[in-house]
């Protein structure tokens, strides 16, 4: 919205406003979604078939220039690449007295930030000043220094170009799921160990250090050492904030980074540096360095929502787990179409689980239909099986034992369909079944007894992650 308002007083103060294509913006900014051919009759009816393909390349080059100029204002970085700008056009006026001071302050900014890309640009209109001026201010030594000083930022851009080629190789097999907890990881921990990553001195630059804390909390995380992977991530943020510019360059990795930090506190229970990282997270969409991620209030929503929740539940305070999950639950659509499926069929989840908890049946099955109802939600396995027995589970708490064979026909169809094999789910129903044919027959205590060895078997275990049974057992279950 900054950005549409900047653009309607650059447009105001540079074109006149009957301009064609600012009337161009406007009727695209007021179209729900873009429709050519609607503009082409609008703006080219009668004009050759070359006019409106050069009207929207006019607007196109106004809006880049707009957001040129509305990033100079409060950018350091774009400033010293303007800066380097002002240097040439000084050296380029014969104002050299003007350009060597101009080439100072614009160096130290440079390093300041670790744009060494632009350092060598300015170290080049000092070559370009120092032979228009017939080396006059400069002896032998201070070319040979200059000369040096080339080469180190020239060093620089290297180490750090190793560094990002590295972790850009191990990142991709990371999201193409080549890397992780129980795999082989043989390039990752023959990264880790190479002289690049193992020495913290080779890391000369912001960048480079940036790049070498992400890969070895990436291992850490990899090799399951959660509090290792805790003190790269919370190394990495600490530099970040300590380094405002890295902030607004790389946003996204702090984004990233935190969610990661933020995960790690969640299992490693420092509760405190959670609650505190939560926080922060929420604040983030307020900072100017950040305004330029897509959907950042989705995303914050989506990662705040599912640390808290998860938090609670893990607590077992099911109370404060249900203020959460409602207010998540009186949002979730408004940000939903910016957010992965995966990370929406969670929530929705995570919030059914809490009702649950709360003996809360009714809103519990409203909240499951939504997720069971979502496109792909089938594919995300574990928790659409769970929730399917988690339905079963509210029809038998609510008393509606005419559904409840049914619904269990249904269950096993799918887990044949899927090929799931799960004693755990096939023990519940059997209990469910024997206690609305008698009532009055004790079975919780057994139950209890059957589920606790099942919790055990190594392949029985994950199914107590997305549902406490026990909790259900002696806390809401209306088994005898």
């Amino acid at each position: 919205m900054a950005e549409k308002r900047y653009f309607k007083l650059f447009a105001t103060r540079h074109f006149p406003k009957d301009s064609t294509y600012h009337r161009l913006y406007e009727a695209i900014d007021a179209q729900d979604k873009y429709r050519e051919q609607t503009l082409t009759k609008q703006f080219a009816t009668g004009k050759s078939a070359s006019y409106f393909p050069v009207l929207k390349k006019q607007l196109y080059d106004a809006l880049l220039e707009a957001l040129h100029r509305f990033e100079a204002y409060d950018d350091e970085v774009h400033k010293l690449t303007l800066g380097v700008h002002y240097c040439s056009l000084l050296l380029n006026r014969g104002l050299y007295a003007a350009c060597a001071k101009q080439i100072k302050k614009y160096k130290a900014k440079g390093y300041a930030f670790e744009k060494f890309e632009e350092v060598i640009a300015l170290i080049a209109i000092e070559k370009r000043l120092a032979a228009r001026t017939q080396y006059t201010d400069y002896n032998h030594n201070g070319l040979a220094a200059l000369h040096r000083e080339e080469l180190h930022c020239l060093e620089q851009i290297k180490i750090t170009s190793e560094y990002w080629i590295n972790s850009a190789a191990i990142y991709k097999m990371h999201i193409e799921k080549k890397l992780g907890p129980g795999r082989d990881n043989h390039a990752l921990k023959s990264l880790a160990a190479s002289p690049l990553f193992a020495d913290a001195s080779s890391a000369t630059t912001f960048r480079a250090r940036l790049d070498r804390m992400q890969v070895l909390a990436l291992y850490a995380f990899a090799e399951q050492q959660t509090e290792t992977a805790f003190d790269y991530n919370n190394a990495f943020l600490q530099l970040m904030d300590d380094q405002p510019y890295l902030r607004q360059q790389y946003a996204d990795r702090y984004f990233a980074t935190l969610n990661n930090y933020l995960i790690d506190c969640l299992i490693l229970q420092k509760h405190e540096a959670l609650i505190a990282g939560i926080q922060t997270l929420r604040k983030l969409p307020e900072e100017d360095a950040f305004r330029h991620m897509q959907h950042l209030d989705a995303q914050v929503f989506r990662m705040s929502y599912l640390l808290e929740l998860n938090y609670y539940v893990g607590l077992e305070d099911f109370v404060h787990a249900l203020s959460v999950a409602t207010a998540v639950l009186a949002q979730i659509t408004n940000v939903a179409p910016f957010i992965a499926r995966p990370n929406l069929i969670t929530l929705y989840y995570l919030c059914a689980y809490v009702l649950f908890c709360n003996k809360q049946f009714d809103q519990c099955l409203d909240a499951l239909q939504t997720l069971m109802d979502m496109k792909d939600a089938e594919t995300v396995i574990d928790l659409f099986t769970d929730s399917r027995m988690m339905q079963i589970l509210c029809h038998f708490e609510l008393g509606n034992i005419l559904l409840i064979d049914s619904l269990i026909v249904s269950f096993n169809r799918h887990l044949e369909s899927r090929k799931l094999k799960a004693s755990t789910y096939a023990t519940v129903l059997r209990a469910l079944k024997q206690h609305m044919r008698s009532p009055l027959k004790p079975l919780k205590q057994k139950l209890h007894q059957q589920l606790q060895a099942l919790s055990q078997q190594p392949e029985e275990k994950r199914l107590y992650n997305n549902f406490n049974y026990f909790w259900w057992l002696e806390r809401v279950s209306s088994l005898q």
